[in-house]
């Protein structure tokens, strides 16, 4: 092209690529924890399971992008298993939000999350997604799923 070595353009190409990818990689990251931290603050009756559920299927999606254009890239390994982990977590709240439970599921909720007879509720005042997250609900998804059946 025009006399110039084409082997530069390619180059200029591929850096510009790989900034592109790097950039989408740590946006994606910094809105999910931003999100993440949004939702942990969240009163539990205030919570969409579904709407959680979009945003985190978009931030897949978008790491797919980037784990295709950044090969062995740790960064999008570690932020796939975390959201991952944070979807398991959002089955747990649609386990918890559907309209077919009953005060004798709850009682058979609490004691299977083993904090206390009245510990959750789902119009509490006091619960939030994070106090979930830290009496590692995400452990007793199973057991929760079944008692929700």
């Amino acid at each position: 092209m025009l006399g110039l070595n084409t082997a530069y353009f390619e180059f200029v190409e591929d850096m510009t690529n790989d900034f592109y990818a790097k950039k989408d990689l740590w946006t994606t990251k910094q809105q999910f924890t931003i999100k993440k931290d949004d939702w942990k603050e969240t009163l539990f009756k205030e919570l969409y399971a579904s709407q959680i559920q979009k945003e985190l299927e978009k931030y897949i999606r978008m790491l797919m992008q980037c784990k295709a254009m950044l090969e062995d890239n740790v960064v999008v390994v570690e932020l796939i298993d975390e959201i991952t982990e944070f979807k398991n977590t959002n089955q747990v709240v649609e386990y918890l939000k559907s309209p077919y439970l009953r005060d004798r599921h709850f009682e058979k909720i609490n004691e299977a999350i083993g904090e206390g007879e009245h510990f959750f509720s789902p119009d509490s005042e006091e619960i939030t997604l994070g106090k979930l997250l830290e009496i590692k609900l995400v452990e007793k998804r199973s057991k929760i799923g079944e008692i929700q059946l």
